[in-house]
Formats: C-alpha cells, sequence, structure tokens
C-alpha cells in the first residue's frame, strides 16, 4: 500500500513487514524511531519513560543494545 500510495515514509515495527518494504525500497522507520524524531521536534521531554512504558505495557520487545543505543541519541 505504501508503494502505491507513494508515501514518503512508512512506520512499522514487525520484522517480516520492514524487509517487505525495504526490498520495494521504501523509506521505514519504527515506533522508536518516532520517539527520537518527536524528542528531536521538542514534541516529547523524554524517550525512557515511554519506551518503559511500553516494554512494561504493551509487551514491546527491543534488544538491550538498542533500548541503550536509543537512550544515547537521545542524549538520556
Amino acid at each position: 500500500m505504501a508503494v502505491e500510495v507513494k508515501a514518503t515514509q512508512l512506520i512499522i515495527d514487525e520484522r517480516l513487514g520492514r524487509q517487505a518494504a525495504k526490498d520495494l525500497g521504501v523509506r521505514i522507520t519504527g515506533v522508536l524511531g518516532m520517539l527520537l524524531r518527536a524528542k528531536q521536534n521538542k514534541t516529547i521531554l523524554t524517550i525512557k519513560p515511554i519506551m518503559d512504558d511500553l516494554i512494561d505495557r504493551a509487551n514491546f520487545r527491543i534488544s538491550p543494545q538498542l533500548y541503550a543505543d536509543i537512550l544515547q541519541a537521545a542524549d538520556e
């Protein structure tokens, strides 16, 4: 659908869907990328509590390394 509507970017976290989008040349981001963008735009002040809530409440899976990388990218 992203290709069909000529979307400039697709928000997706599901692994197989991300790969399919990449194979089609669609630019992608996920929830964590959107959180980084929101912090950069000063829409949110911190990312860590939101990531922690996603992990605790929504069973969001993230590797310890990616968790640390996101916090570092967010200067947290």
